[in-house]
C-alpha cells in the first residue's frame, strides 16, 4: 500500500515548500498556507519542527487594531544549510 518512509519523504516536502516561502523574507503563516496550500495545521507543524531545530525564528507583532500575530524568518543556520541547493 505505502512505502516505507513515506512519511518522512512528505514531510521533508512540506518543510522545504515553507522554507522556500520563507526565503523571500519574514512572513506570517497565513500567507505561507495562501501560497503552497495543504492544511493550516500541517504548515504550523512544519514551523514549530523547523524552529525547534534552528532553521527558523519567530516572533510576536501586534499592530494597532488587530490581534497580535506571530512572523518567521529563516537563520543563518538555514540558510546555511540550504546554500548548495540554490548554486
Amino acid at each position: 500500500m505505502f512505502r516505507p518512509g513515506w512519511l518522512a519523504r512528505r514531510r521533508a516536502r512540506r518543510e522545504a515548500a515553507v522554507m522556500g516561502q520563507l526565503l523571500a523574507g519574514n512572513i506570517y503563516v497565513y500567507q505561507i498556507w495562501r501560497r503552497i496550500g495543504g492544511s493550516f495545521g500541517s504548515i504550523q507543524a512544519a514551523l514549530c519542527d523547523l524552529e525547534d531545530r534552528g532553521y527558523v525564528s519567530s516572533r510576536m507583532v501586534v499592530q494597532r487594531g488587530a490581534d497580535p500575530r506571530r512572523r518567521y524568518d529563516l537563520t543563518s543556520k538555514a540558510i546555511d544549510a540550504r546554500a548548495w541547493e540554490i548554486e
